[in-house]
C-alpha cells in the first residue's frame, strides 16, 4: 500500500471539537464540528483502544486531522471516523473511510502522519492498527466510489 503525501486535503473544517454551546448561530466562528462517532465494530480499531465517542487519546489525532465533506459520496459509504457536524449545516463528514475504486481498494485517513510523530503515541498506535488491518485479508471495502469523488477533496 501507499501513503500519499503529494496531495493536500481541502477542508473548511478542522478536527477540533467543541461542545454544542459554542455553536455557529450564537458565535460567528468558522464552521465547527461537535464530536465524532467512532465505529468501533470495524476491524481497523482492533489494536487501538477506543470507545464509540471521543476520549483523551483522540485529542492529538483530531488536532492534526482534516475533515472531509462527504455529501457527494455514495449513501452507503460510512466513514469509520465520522465527524458530527453542527445542526445548522448537517454535512456528512469524515476523517477516515475505506472504499473500492475501479479494481482497487482505498483507505483514506485525513491525518498528518509527519509532524512530531515521536510525541504522538495515540496517533502512532492508530496508524499501527490501521496498517495491520490494511495488510490483512479482512481489508475488503464494500462500497464503490468514483475517482471524481476522491479528486473533489484533493489538491496537489
Amino acid at each position: 500500500y501507499y501513503i500519499c503525501r503529494e496531495y493536500m486535503i481541502l477542508s473548511f473544517f478542522t478536527g477540533q471539537q467543541y461542545n454544542h454551546f459554542w455553536n455557529p448561530i450564537m458565535f460567528k466562528w468558522k464552521p465547527m464540528t461537535l464530536g465524532c462517532l467512532i465505529h468501533t465494530d470495524k476491524a481497523m480499531f482492533d489494536d487501538f483502544i477506543t470507545e464509540k465517542h471521543l476520549d483523551w487519546q483522540w485529542w492529538d489525532i483530531l488536532t492534526h486531522a482534516k475533515v472531509i465533506e462527504m455529501d457527494e459520496a455514495p449513501r452507503q459509504l460510512r466513514p469509520f471516523i465520522q465527524v458530527i457536524d453542527s445542526y445548522e449545516t448537517n454535512h456528512k463528514l469524515g476523517i477516515g473511510f475505506e472504499a473500492r475504486i475501479g479494481n482497487g481498494k482505498l483507505m483514506v485517513l485525513a491525518l498528518d502522519t509527519k509532524k512530531e510523530m515521536e510525541k504522538r503515541p495515540a496517533t502512532q498506535q492508530l496508524l499501527v492498527s490501521i496498517d495491520r488491518y490494511v495488510k490483512s485479508d479482512r481489508f475488503n471495502p464494500q462500497v464503490d466510489v468514483e475517482a471524481s469523488f476522491i479528486e473533489s477533496f484533493l489538491r496537489k
